[in-house]
């Protein structure tokens, strides 16, 4: 896998972080009380989301290096 690859996936990663926040907001917005599973599900949203940013910034990162050496 290129490092598009690798970035695509990340991004599909952000996606589904972004999701899981969308769907707890939907049931606070349709009036449901926010409960364990709700913090949880936002906290675990967080992290994925630090993560997959972390690695396209190591991927740019590397990108760079690349270029770096090729000219």
């Amino acid at each position: 896998m290129g490092i598009l690859g690798s970035i695509h996936s990340q991004l599909a990663g952000m996606n589904r972080a972004t999701q899981k926040v969308a769907d707890v907001g939907a049931r606070a917005a349709q009036g449901e009380q926010p409960g364990v599973k709700d913090a949880i599900d936002l906290i675990e949203a967080e992290r994925s989301f630090q993560a997959n940013v972390k690695a396209v910034q190591t991927a740019d990162q590397m990108t760079g290096a690349l270029l770096d050496i090729k000219t």
